[in-house]
């Protein structure tokens, strides 16, 4: 009957064994179904000694060759199954980690927006007194409420990402003047 061993059976490598076993006649082949690992395919005789034909050599190796290739499948299929599982948490993992990264970026935008607002909100009542500051103050005042717009623009587009990854976002058409957003993002570096 045909066997498979690894090649470090201790059934290959030990005489005794062949005759504790009444092995009187064996065809063994080495297979390769993984590449770091050989088998050998062995079959055996246990009643008399028998010379194998050439005819039944071939047939032996033939069985050999195909055992080997339907070996190789279960190995593949095997690894794809492990590769397929590994791939399917790796995707759950990543999807969570993306929630958490979204909620967490939707939480910081409105922890950032309460203070910012208290900021401009301040700013609006000090420049309704514009005309008690001097110039340099007041340009001052002014580039501390566009820098205020700007951080208040740039937290939105935060919550914003957050909207569009969670599915959430609305598109509103609005128009505005290009030259005005232009000198509007110009003069924090210009001054």
């Amino acid at each position: 009957y045909p066997t498979c061993y690894h090649i470090d059976h201790p059934f290959l490598q030990n005489e005794v064994t062949l005759e504790k076993y009444s092995v009187k006649t064996q065809l063994v082949k080495v297979i390769r179904p993984d590449s770091d690992q050989p088998w050998l395919l062995g079959l055996h005789y246990c009643e008399d000694d028998k010379t194998c034909s050439d005819e039944e050599i071939r047939l032996f190796q033939n069985i050999a060759n195909r055992f080997e290739v339907a070996l190789n499948k279960i190995l593949l299929y095997r690894e794809l199954k492990t590769s397929e599982q590994n791939l399917r948490q790796a995707i759950k993992k990543a999807e969570a980690a993306s929630h958490a990264k979204s909620e967490f970026l939707s939480v910081m935008s409105h922890e950032l927006r309460t203070p910012l607002h208290g900021i401009i909100g301040l700013q609006n009542l000090v420049s309704s007194d514009a005309g008690q500051l001097s110039s340099e103050q007041q340009e001052n005042l002014m580039l501390a409420q566009q820098s205020a717009k700007s951080l208040r623009s740039l937290v939105n587009d935060i919550l914003d990402l957050s909207k569009i990854e969670s599915g959430n976002m609305e598109i509103t058409k609005d128009q505005f003047e290009l030259q005005s957003c232009i000198c509007d993002a110009l003069v924090p570096f210009v001054l």
